[in-house]
């Protein structure tokens, strides 16, 4: 995995600014696919 601010700096502020914006909807999305595997594929219990 890359790190994203250091991704976005090299491509400019432009690119910063969007990462800012779109950061939000972003972790929203991760959180919703965390929950679908929880549900899809539950840790084994050991």
């Amino acid at each position: 995995m890359w790190d994203q601010l250091s991704l976005a700096s090299s491509m400019g502020p432009a690119s910063v600014e969007l990462l800012a914006s779109g950061l939000d909807g972003y972790v929203d999305q991760v959180k919703r696919v965390e929950e679908l595997f929880g549900k899809i594929w539950p840790p084994p219990n050991i």
